[in-house]
């Protein structure tokens, strides 16, 4: 993850036109388009933003498996990391539990 995030953000950092020549997108709104299209009842979670991530508009799965993150892979991790989130709001995330 350090090294993705690294990537991410060096590219990030790209003006405009030299991101555009290396084939990536920087459209926030496509990105939830794209996450809203994998829903039909509208409700994104954080899982739809991640499958997103590769959906060739955004041209960043070259990126994402150059860290090591495969669709494959995202696809059969996902439904233990929900699970996983699901159980720590549960439990009041950061903050510990909600009061009564």
């Amino acid at each position: 993850v350090p090294s993705l995030r690294r990537d991410l953000e060096r590219y990030a950092a790209l003006p405009a036109h030299e991101a555009e020549a290396m084939g990536l997108v920087d459209n926030p709104e496509l990105l939830l388009e794209l996450a809203r299209a994998k829903r039909p009842d509208g409700v994104v979670d954080v899982g739809d933003l991640l499958l997103a991530l590769f959906e060739p508009p955004l041209c960043l799965e070259p990126v994402l498996a150059n860290n090591g993150l495969k669709l494959k892979d995202a696809l059969a991790q996902l439904p233990k990391a929900l699970k996983a989130t699901m159980l720590y709001e549960r439990q009041g995330g950061i903050n510990g539990p909600a009061p009564p």
